[in-house]
């Protein structure tokens, strides 16, 4: 509310009597009447003072002043005693201010409510106690108030111990004895929290039906921190036996600037934490306003705010501590009232916390089975809906996969169900980490589940997935003490080819299933329809590939493959691809498979075989050391006549070295008379050429190849070697090929080179050769000449060269500590403006240091206590380079360059925190 003028320059005597109210019949402190009064009552006693002053004055003017003034002066002085008395023991503080803002008078409630004395405060400018103005704002509202007459408004004051508290203030001015300010100051704490849990029940009723558990305990953080100034901010856990408590999460701020820990789930007991858990043993609120001295107090976590003071809220249902929350380093003592704010707020807010969790179980028992975690069939149907309204606006297809196992019930009568129930888990468990994002397994009763792939672009490729599923399924199971074995029988169908209900698909799958299972020879069987559909579509495809190899539509590419020490191009591999006059540009995963064990195989690898020989004999003047490679079935080479079409080859192309050419088998493929193919590879062997084994390590039997075939190189799955930094496991299934190779005195080329990290990677585990994205993506034999040209002008293998790879030991953090460096010289060279610069990658979750630090760098040194800080350390980072990016790109490029140095130090900070890991 606005108060114009509400003193004047004038009042009747009178007024004072009129005023003369006892406490008791002052109206309510939050009416406008009450400030009205208030108002008055300052005015009265300073028309009282300047009426005494002006009798003093007169009085002194003569030598006996006659006795009626006298008499009116006594009365003046009574009334202006008892209306100071009046505003001395008032509720609210009271201050008199000068024009410049200067105190002038105070009275004790706000000396309590300050801290400070009375002497202390007189003589203040009025901008030492206001926080959350400047003394130029101040000015401006002192300004404001001379011509509006009064004001009100909320803002916060410093205490003398330094914390602050929130006021509502309410200034009346009148335009005497130089300009006057009269203002009573309220404590609103009281309002100002009923306001703030208030609020937060309307954003909580929101979070319990659209975000996760962690926002509302953040939520609760945030505002415990504001309402108390602390800067930390924490919330436990605390299990039924009273004895171990889990962090759940920290505060906003407490994560980002001062504490860099993971917390969430770090679960310890009681008798092991710090002094904080004297709230779990008293079994009430505790606050330490001197960490410093306690006795008791344990050692802090590495990169662990130091703490100053710290309150500590136990929260009881049922007569145990379920939760605690806490705050901590206020500026100032925590005192009872800060213990009522958390109190009132934790309690608020594990309400919603109890809300949420009830939720999520009701969820999880209408959509979820209770045995295994999978979802039920109320949410299978639910998620295949969803599946056909999405599949119907593209040309992707979805496959119902009905799964039984063969040979549960046995199990489950000879063993018993316990033993069966956890045969289940562990099935479902195996099962479950093969499913890729968005499709779903789901178990619909006993040992029958269901399987729905989504995404695919061939029936063919959900017959890939089963059998990939079905080959791990069917692995020995340790179930206690007992090793157990079962198969399964799948049937599928797919939509839309089969364009049925939801239920009608899991119906037809079933179907198919039980057709599976009255087959000898397979375990998998589509559902008739789908499988007609299926081979009408593969006799259309073998006809269009026939065709196109007449019509000159497939197309040789080419990858070329480096060697990382020296950056010399070593060869190339040749692949095919296929201008499809209706379809497009097609990649070999989009049609090579129709062509398993048919003449069609033949004709198209002898095109392959052709081409690619053409081309090395083009290109053998220019790079007479160059080899091509070509990828051959094992069908192809176990065809009548191959030995002899090699032959002929390469009587047609005397000029091209056969040592140079070179035949690529897919380790994937199954060979059934390797004996036989052992002769043939001797035989082309003879002839001059070379084999190699591509994507090595994924196949059906790696040593058996390699004893029986005269392989003279080996490929490295791609996969194993993208998924280098992020899976330990398939980092040590390279390494351990790489060691092979070595004891084999097999040369090794490393497929899936997708970035630089990777190359360095392959550097220090001793793998020279390799070829990927980030050398070359496959391109027309016309664009290789000016790809050479341009790589050996990139600094691609110069950042490597310039590596010590000397020192082999802890090599996955230094191409951590490499991968972090190179992002920081990309961001500063972009800042810069330097020569072919480029913007580097600002979002730190797909930074190759962030699938490091999750992947390798978890497995390596997850354990190390100094872990945890690293990501936060990284993320700020990637904060920093946001923003000075921002500001260059916003042509602020002096300021930009100016926040290198603060980037500098925190890569230092960070490769610091690196090191720190293998002390």
């Amino acid at each position: 509310m606005r108060f114009k003028h509400v003193l004047f320059h004038g009042l009747w005597l009178n007024a004072p009597a009129a005023l003369s109210v006892e406490t008791r019949s002052v109206p309510s402190q939050d009416s406008p009447l009450f400030w009205l009064l208030s108002g008055l009552l300052v005015l009265a006693v300073f028309v009282i003072f300047l009426l005494l002053k002006h009798l003093r004055k007169t009085a002194s003017s003569v030598s006996q002043p006659p006795a009626e003034i006298t008499g009116f002066e006594d009365a003046l002085e009574q009334s202006h005693r008892r209306y100071k008395s009046v505003l001395q023991t008032a509720l609210d503080g009271f201050w008199m201010v000068d024009q410049y803002g200067t105190i002038l008078e105070t009275n004790q409630a706000y000396v309590t409510m300050s801290g400070f004395s009375k002497e202390e405060i007189v003589g203040l400018k009025i901008s030492f106690f206001e926080v959350n103005e400047s003394p130029e704002e101040t000015r401006q509202r002192i300004q404001k108030i001379m011509q509006t007459g009064g004001d009100m408004f909320q803002s916060e004051h410093r205490r003398k111990d330094g914390s602050v508290w929130p006021v509502e203030v309410a200034v009346s001015y009148a335009n005497v004895d130089g300009g006057m300010f009269f203002s009573f100051i309220r404590d609103i704490h009281d309002r100002r929290l009923h306001e703030e849990l208030i609020n937060m029940r309307e954003v909580l009723n929101e979070l319990v039906y659209q975000g996760e558990l962690d926002d509302i305990l953040r939520l609760a953080l945030d505002k415990a921190e504001k309402l108390t100034n602390s800067q930390i901010g924490f919330f436990h856990f605390v299990d039924d036996d009273q004895i171990n408590l889990s962090l759940q999460t920290w505060s906003t701020r407490t994560l980002k600037e001062m504490c860099f820990a993971e917390g969430a789930g770090l679960h310890y007991p009681v008798n092991e934490a710090g002094v904080w858990v004297d709230c779990i043993r008293e079994r009430k609120p505790v606050l330490h306003n001197d960490y410093a001295s306690l006795s008791h107090k344990k050692g802090l976590p590495e990169g662990h705010a130091p703490l100053l003071r710290e309150l500590t809220v136990p929260i009881f249902r049922d007569d145990l501590i379920v939760a605690v929350i806490g705050v901590g380093n206020k500026q100032a003592d925590y005192k009872e009232q800060d213990i009522e704010t958390v109190t009132r707020l934790a309690d608020i807010a594990f309400d919603f916390v109890e809300r949420k969790r009830a939720e999520q179980s009701i969820e999880y028992m209408a959509y979820y089975d209770t045995l295994t975690g999978l979802p039920n069939r109320d949410l299978l149907a639910d998620r295949l809906t969803q599946a056909i309204a999405q599949h119907e606006r593209s040309s992707e297809l979805l496959a119902v996969c009905y799964l039984d196992l063969d040979g549960f019930k046995p199990i489950n009568d000879t063993y018993g169900h316990d033993i069966g129930d956890l045969l289940l888990k562990e099935f479902s468990r195996r099962i479950a980490e093969m499913m890729r994002n968005g499709d779903t397994i789901a178990r619909i009763g006993g040992d029958e589940f269901v399987i729905l792939l989504t995404s695919l672009n061939t029936p063919h490729e959900s017959e890939e997935i089963v059998t990939r599923i079905l080959k791990c399924a069917n692995d020995h199971f340790e179930v206690g003490e007992h090793l157990l074995e079962v198969e399964a029988s799948v049937g599928i169908t797919i939509y839309p080819v089969d364009g049925s209900s939801a239920e009608t698909l899991i119906r037809h799958a079933d179907q198919a299933m039980y057709q599976a299972k009255q087959l000898d020879d397979a375990n998998i069987q589509l559902y008739d329809p789908v499988e007609e559909q299926k081979m009408r579509a593969r006799r259309d495809m073998l006809d269009q590939i026939s065709d196109g190899i007449d019509n000159n539509e497939f197309e040789l590419y080419f990858q070329p493959k480096v060697d990382l020490n020296n950056g010399c191009v070593i060869g190339l591999e040749s692949l095919i691809r296929w201008n499809h006059p209706e379809k497009g540009f097609l990649t070999p995963y989009q049609f090579l498979h129709y062509l398993d064990s048919t003449p069609e195989e033949i004709k198209l690898g002898e095109w392959v075989m052709e081409t690619a020989i053409k081309q090395l004999s083009a290109w053998q003047n220019l790079h007479k050391a160059l080899s091509l490679s070509v990828n051959v079935s094992p069908d192809h080479i176990l065809h009548e006549g191959f030995v002899d079409f090699v032959e002929a080859l390469l009587q047609r192309h005397p000029d091209v070295n056969p040592a140079n050419f070179e035949l690529e088998i897919l380790e994937t493929s199954a060979i059934e008379d390797i004996d036989h193919m052992a002769e043939v590879m001797q035989a082309c062997s003879q002839l001059g050429l070379r084999f190699s084994l591509d994507d090595f390590g994924t196949g059906y039997s790696s040593l058996t190849y390699f004893h029986h075939l005269p392989i003279d190189i080996l490929k490295i799955d791609q996969n194993f070697v993208m998924n280098m930094m992020d899976n330990v496991s398939d980092l040590d299934i390279v390494e351990g090929v790489l060691k092979l190779s070595d004891t084999l005195k097999r040369p090794v080329v490393a497929e899936g080179v997708e970035n630089i990290e990777l190359a360095l990677m392959l550097m220090y585990l001793g793998c020279h050769y390799a070829q990927g994205y980030a050398i070359a993506k496959p391109m027309p034999a016309a664009a290789f000449d000016d790809w050479q040209k341009q790589w050996q002008r990139s600094n691609f293998w110069q950042e490597l060269r310039a590596e010590d790879l000397d020192d082999e030991h802890h090599f996955e953090l230094k191409v951590a500590m490499f991968t972090h460096r190179r992002w920081a010289r990309l961001l500063e060279e972009y800042v810069k403006d330097e020569p072919y610069s480029q913007k580097p990658i600002l979002d730190h979750s797909r930074c190759q240091f962030s699938h490091w630090y999750h992947g390798i760098g978890k497995a390596r040194y997850g354990s190390r206590p100094s872990y945890g800080f690293i990501l936060p350390k990284h993320t700020q980072l990637h904060e920093l380079g946001e923003k000075l990016v921002k500001l260059h790109d916003d042509n602020d490029r002096a300021q930009a360059r100016d926040g290198l140095r603060e980037l500098k130090l925190a890569s230092e900070e960070l490769n610091d925190m690196l090191i720190l890991l293998v002390k």
